[in-house]
């Protein structure tokens, strides 16, 4: 089974040339999955002008949504009403599977996704800051605390979509028809993904709002996981995550200035 994966479109007017070129890349390689995670733009008009790109591509197509997609700039809807019920439904509108909702199956193989929002386990602890400093500073570093207006704060957010997604994973795992799953985040859940920068200190304290590990020891111990798929980085890569007997390609979809670079999964 051949899946494609992109993240983090942002789609503009003036990146829609780039975005074009790439639907049609993905449309001439036919794969059987064409998976986005997450970061496809705001407002909500270029969230759906993004989606629209892959309208005629024919195959399996499932995402989640990442951060900026939650944006609530334009005054129009609140973060809470563009996550919890106009984006899944636009989504849905387009031929895509939300994968916050419901796993997608194809043959023996299963996918499981969330948007993995961070919980601050990504934070280099060598810097010394508490939980609670991370939560009053978020916005010196982190447009998220600008333009994201739900009453949740980052912590309960994260559990409530990891105690969903914790759930979904398990009945692919105990599934006996499955016998391979790949897992898609927007946020790496993976150590292996954690880049230390001993002279870069802004990345080093927004590492906090960049990862959710917690996530990541929910997915290692499950045996049939043979693929992670991430974005949110721009600084793409794939590294090999050991866990007991298990190896699982680990990849994080690269962004350019124009736009996403195409990740391809053999399983």
């Amino acid at each position: 089974m051949r899946i494609l994966a992109i993240s983090d479109l942002y789609y503009s007017l003036e990146n829609r040339p780039y975005l074009e070129n790439l639907a049609s890349q993905i449309k001439r390689k036919v794969p059987d999955v064409l998976i986005i995670a997450g970061g496809l733009g705001e407002p909500l008009a270029s969230f759906e002008a993004a989606l629209s790109l892959f309208d005629d591509i024919s195959c399996h197509k499932a995402m989640v949504l990442g951060n900026r997609d939650v944006w609530a700039r334009d005054g129009e809807h609140t973060s809470q009403q563009l996550w919890s019920e106009i984006l899944p439904g636009v989504v849905r509108r387009h031929g895509f599977l939300y994968l916050e909702d419901e796993n997608m199956v194809v043959g023996r193989v299963g996918i499981c996704g969330t948007i993995g929002w961070y919980d601050y386990s990504g934070r280099d602890t060598r810097l010394g800051y508490t939980v609670e400093q991370y939560q009053e500073l978020k916005g010196l570093v982190n447009h998220d605390a600008q333009y994201i207006d739900w009453s949740w704060s980052d912590q309960e957010f994260a559990a409530t979509i990891q105690g969903d997604f914790a759930a979904r994973l398990e009945a692919l795992d105990r599934d006996r028809n499955i016998e391979r799953i790949v897992v898609v985040t927007h946020f790496p859940v993976f150590k292996d993904a954690v880049l230390h920068l001993p002279d870069d200190a802004q990345w080093n304290f927004g590492a906090a709002y960049a990862f959710n590990l917690t996530l990541g020891r929910i997915v290692a111990p499950k045996m049939k996981v043979r693929g992670v798929i991430s974005g949110h980085l721009d600084v793409g890569g794939q590294w090999d995550f050991t866990f007991g007997h298990n190896v699982v390609k680990t990849h994080i979809i690269e962004r350019t200035e124009q736009g996403p670079a195409l990740v391809v999964l053999d399983i």
